[in-house]
């Protein structure tokens, strides 16, 4: 009687554990494999090979599904990135290869960290 006991809370243990852990994935939003999100950003460059260096760190980004340049000059680019996630997952991410993702007033906007 004492094991059956035993297992039945270790079970319930178990399901609260999973509740929680469960809770938390969703709160932290860690990636959405349901549909990627859309984020339209500004981002201003120096040069065009800086366009260049930004197109190939998204290919570095796993969870960047793809991304397409909305506008274009020779200082200032409109791009739509499609990711996975939530916005503050790819700031991160961003940041490790030096890029500040910055929103301003909602308009988003992407600088070279140097």
């Amino acid at each position: 009687i004492n094991d059956i006991n035993v297992e039945k809370e270790l079970a319930s243990i178990l399901k609260d554990l999973k509740l929680l852990i469960t809770d938390l994935w969703k709160k932290e939003n860690i990636i959405n494999l349901a549909t990627p999100l859309t984020l339209k950003i500004n981002y201003k460059h120096k040069k065009l090979k800086e366009l260049d260096d930004l197109k190939n760190i998204f290919y570095k980004i796993s969870i960047i599904e793809n991304y397409s340049l909305d506008e274009f000059s020779t200082k200032n680019s409109i791009i739509k990135i499609y990711y996975y996630g939530n916005p503050k997952k790819l700031r991160n991410e961003l940041a490790q290869y030096k890029y500040k993702l910055k929103n301003d007033d909602g308009k988003w906007e992407l600088y070279k960290d140097e």
